[in-house]
């Protein structure tokens, strides 16, 4: 399968899933540092077990975009990333 094409740098949004938000949003300013962002509450489980994050940023390039994947990934704050 052939990989798509994409323009840079454009915006990328990202979609954070944790178990504590205080949590998830220190996680997004470690790993964002002096980046500019924006960061959103997108969602809270019925329970309150989970919660989920949007952070919308600009990339630069495909290998930042993937470091930023990746770094949050990492994170053990972060359960899931898409």
């Amino acid at each position: 399968m052939k990989k798509p094409h994409i323009e840079y740098p454009r915006k990328w949004d990202y979609k954070l899933f944790g178990t504590n938000e205080g949590n998830l949003r220190k996680a997004v300013v470690e790993v964002m540092g002096a980046n500019k962002y924006e960061l959103a509450l997108s969602r809270k489980s019925s329970g309150g077990k989970y919660v989920s994050l949007h952070l919308e940023t600009e990339v630069y390039s495909e290998d930042e975009r993937n470091k930023i994947y990746t770094s949050l990934s990492n994170h053990k704050a972060v359960i899931r990333i898409i």
